[in-house]
């Protein structure tokens, strides 16, 4: 329990720390700038003593040679060149995610009247015909569809279950 606790403690900590970069300082440059190396004492012409923000020594640092500035800035530009990789991966998972949201989005309201067979009631049959969305039937009740229901004009609520329309 207690390495988990120091475990966390630790990560939490280190998003807070500051980290290290090359400093200018008395015509060399320096690794400075973290936590333990806020301020800058010369030592000689190419060392510096590092002190924290409280002005504690916290042990010296040599000047970096060219090929460690080039390293360093190599590593900079392939940092770069990650984040941007993955911020676009990120954009190209957004609008993939918005494409599929609008097609879901147009499937759900291309809900249409279902075909109605013409009853055969004898003399007292009503017939149907499709204008546009609407269902207008020979009685002068009109039928539309209402998300998953049918409304009719005079009150009738009408629900599709299988092959079969059910109405109150």
């Amino acid at each position: 329990m207690r390495k988990v606790f120091g475990l966390t403690c630790a990560l939490i900590l280190s998003g807070c720390a500051s980290t290290a970069a090359p400093n200018f300082f008395n015509g060399q440059y320096y690794m400075a700038g973290d936590d333990s190396c806020k301020n800058m004492t010369s030592l000689s012409d190419t060392r510096i003593m590092c002190k924290d923000k409280e002005g504690v020594e916290t042990g010296y640092r040599d000047a970096m040679t060219s090929e460690q500035i080039t390293m360093w800035g190599q590593q900079q530009a392939l940092q770069a060149q990650q984040a941007a990789a993955t911020q676009a991966s990120i954009r190209q998972n957004n609008e993939a995610l918005a494409q599929q949201s609008q097609q879901i989005l147009q499937q759900s309201q291309q809900f249409g009247i279902p075909q109605v067979n013409q009853p055969s009631l004898g003399t007292n049959s009503i017939t149907y015909t499709q204008v546009g969305t609407s269902l207008i039937g020979s009685n002068g009740i009109t039928y539309r569809a209402v998300g998953n229901s049918i409304l009719g004009s005079d009150g009738t609520t009408c629900q599709i279950v299988g092959s079969n329309i059910i109405c109150n």
